[in-house]
């Protein structure tokens, strides 16, 4: 089995912030200012939340990260690449 290393990013004091108002769950990286919803591309990754808000450590990078939406000049039809 391929197994990948991957680099967890920082954790800055926003994102500790918005975990707390945030409760359990997961919470998205978001780079850039964007309206809801907000295109895969533009969210780095997710962090894991307990109960309370706080960060577990656990981050899931996003493979879609950073690609540009294209649209195919025949059909009109859009992807990523």
């Amino acid at each position: 089995m391929d197994q990948t290393t991957v680099t967890r990013p920082e954790i800055s004091s926003d994102i500790r912030e918005a975990a707390r108002a945030a409760g359990g769950g997961w919470l998205d990286e978001v780079v850039g200012d964007h309206e809801p919803p907000v295109p895969s591309r533009f969210i780095r990754g997710a962090w894991r939340l307990d109960a309370d808000g706080e960060l577990t450590g656990e981050y899931l990078p996003n493979p879609e990260y950073g690609r540009r939406e294209i649209r195919c000049p025949y059909s009109g039809s859009r992807t990523s690449a």
